[in-house]
């Protein structure tokens, strides 16, 4: 995304359906996703849509979300 862009909340818009689609038409039971430890707005993003922290390492951040929790309201 273009640094102009930032902040205007437009990964979360595109984030939801995506994980939905995941779920929905491709039938995926979990999703995963990592970010760098420095990446502070994508560690929030990811935890705002329902992400969690499975694990972190010296420079990472890994989390996953599952079907289940995609039940509960994301974004």
């Amino acid at each position: 995304l273009a640094q102009d862009q930032w902040g205007q909340g437009l990964m979360g818009e595109a984030l939801v359906p995506i994980i939905e689609y995941g779920f929905s038409d491709l039938g995926l039971d979990k999703i995963e996703a990592h970010s760098y430890s420095s990446n502070k707005r994508a560690i929030h993003l990811l935890e705002k849509v329902g992400f969690l922290l499975e694990k972190t390492s010296e420079d990472n951040h890994y989390y996953f979300i599952s079907k289940t929790e995609v039940n509960k309201p994301l974004a």
